[in-house]
């Protein structure tokens, strides 16, 4: 009885105990066998993989994430063509060149193809420059200039705009293929690089072409096509391109003469460029106040822990409360950076109206 309780508890145990394996063998009579035994693993060898992406999708979702309206486009590749001029305006001062060159930006709007093409005159680029920077998203070529300046402690580079590489792609959320045409200053070989919608760019070289870059984009049928009308251009770079520093010209026409006072000292600002320049605002933002003047200027600028320029107006305009009801979206605080509108703060008013 002894005996059989040791067995019946010495199976329990083997029960709870994976590591011991009981076997058994079906000849008579049956006598069973105890073996432990010990599972020695080997490593298996680790598989590498490359991340699959189609590439066309993965553009549209880098551009239509980043960018909830259409019509900033037409910003980012004016913030592209100032960049490239700063670049080259650089150059010129470093090397103590002189030369007499009209840096433009300069915006041609063709309604019947749908093409609006940007055109400027600065440092252009080569075949490595188009497959790295417009080949490559995220790689900056204006954030990597900014850190060469700065590491070798040459000319500031305050008006250098781009800094995330992506800018350029915002066009390919209107577009049905962008052509690049350009050539750097001190190269005879021009490049085309070419884009037709898919997932994939073609680049040649090309002759006979300006220093500089030309960038051509076809747009789509439909909502997309109304930015080959001047004045939907006009419209976007008044809202957010105007105080670029640099002339753009669209359809041979210059759009922006105002210059961004916020940025200079505010004793140097007179009443008539703030009246000038509160008028230019109320065309974009509120047209009905576009023959008004500022009651009250708040100018304000520090540079430590932050450079902050900022610049308040209360308007002079006794608003009604239909004009209020029509514009509390639109009164607010405009965030720029680098000159470049980036974000409106829309701010809402609640008031009391006494007996």
């Amino acid at each position: 009885m002894a005996s059989r309780r040791g067995v019946i508890v010495l199976l329990r145990s083997l029960h709870r105990r994976p590591y011991l394996i009981l076997s058994s063998c079906s000849a008579a009579p049956p006598v069973h066998f105890l073996h432990t035994t010990r599972s020695i693993c080997k490593p298996k060898m680790a598989e590498n993989f490359e991340f699959q992406a189609e590439t066309k999708n993965l553009l549209d979702i880098v551009a239509k994430s980043l960018y909830s309206d259409q019509e900033v486009f037409i910003r980012e590749l004016i913030s592209n063509a100032s960049d490239a001029l700063e670049k080259r305006r650089c150059k010129h001062l470093e090397a103590n060149k002189d030369t007499n060159i009209a840096y433009e930006i300069k915006i041609t709007t063709d309604e019947n193809a749908r093409l609006i093409i940007f055109e400027d005159n600065g440092i252009g680029m080569d075949r490595e420059d188009l497959v790295n920077c417009l080949g490559t998203i995220a790689k900056s070529g204006s954030k990597k200039f900014m850190e060469e300046q700065s590491s070798q402690g040459k000319m500031s580079t305050e008006s250098i705009i781009g800094q995330f590489g992506v800018g350029f792609y915002s066009a390919f959320m209107v577009a049905n293929n962008v052509v690049v045409k350009t050539r750097k200053e001190d190269s005879d070989k021009g490049y085309l690089w070419k884009w037709n919608g898919g997932d994939s760019y073609s680049v040649e070289e090309t002759d006979s072409l300006p220093v500089g870059s030309r960038i051509e984009v076809t747009l789509r049928p439909g909502d997309a096509a109304e930015f080959a009308k001047k004045e939907k251009v006009v419209e976007v770079i008044n809202k957010y391109s105007y105080f670029i520093t640099l002339p753009i010209i669209v359809n041979g026409e210059r759009v922006n003469n105002v210059d961004a006072i916020w940025t200079m000292n505010p004793k140097e600002v007179t009443s008539e460029m703030h009246d000038t320049f509160f008028r230019q605002l109320a065309k974009t933002h509120l047209p009905h106040m576009v023959n008004d003047r500022p009651q009250y200027t708040i100018h304000y600028k520090a540079d430590a822990p932050i450079n902050v320029r900022s610049l308040l107006y209360v308007p002079s305009h006794s608003v009604s409360q239909l004009e209020f009801a029509s514009s509390a979206d639109q009164s607010g605080v405009s965030l720029y950076a680098r000159r470049v509108l980036i974000k409106v703060f829309f701010f809402f008013f609640f008031f009391f109206l006494l007996p």
